[in-house]
């Protein structure tokens, strides 16, 4: 219950909602789409009101499912239109200026070529100046100050801070 960040409740605004209090949307779709396959209940009812009355359930259905197929068009557009812009241009820039990326890379006997080439790809990054980057090593490690030194050789001043 007391989760803080810098010091802030970060569940502060949070309103707990009481479960019983919301309706459920989904069982109505299941009971509805139940009922307009297979409609036992009307066997007893006239033919034709029988299928009239799965005819207005079959559309309602239709309904529900050309809202679903628009909703799914409105966020593969929203998607394409966000590959295509940078996000972290806009962003405000003191905003910018504040995100930090943690990048942890446990390792134990990989041999240092890949570790750097694994980093390297890390490094080429546009906002490789906002991340810390930890290489976690165990105190077995083979060769571990060879590594160390390999590796900030080549990456001292790539990264905001290089942890080992």
């Amino acid at each position: 219950k007391d989760v803080t960040l810098d010091g802030a409740d970060i569940f502060k605004n949070y309103k707990i909602k009481p479960a019983n209090t919301v309706f459920r949307w989904n069982l109505l779709w299941l009971a509805i789409a139940i009922l307009s396959f297979f409609p036992l209940w009307s066997i007893h009812i006239n033919c034709a009101k029988t299928i009239e009355a799965q005819f207005i359930m079959n559309g309602i259905l239709q309904l529900n499912y050309l809202y679903a197929t628009f909703l799914c068009f409105r966020y593969m557009w929203k998607m394409i239109r966000s590959f295509n812009t940078s996000y972290y241009d806009e962003l405000d820039p003191e905003v910018r200026d504040k995100i930090q990326h943690i990048v942890v890379m446990p390792t134990y006997k990989e041999p240092v070529e890949l570790l750097i080439e694994t980093m390297s790809s890390v490094s080429n990054q546009t906002i490789a100046h906002q991340i810390i980057f930890v290489v976690g090593m165990e105190q077995k490690t083979p060769l571990q100050a060879e590594k160390k030194r390999k590796i900030r050789e080549r990456f001292g001043t790539a990264f905001k801070a290089l942890v080992f």
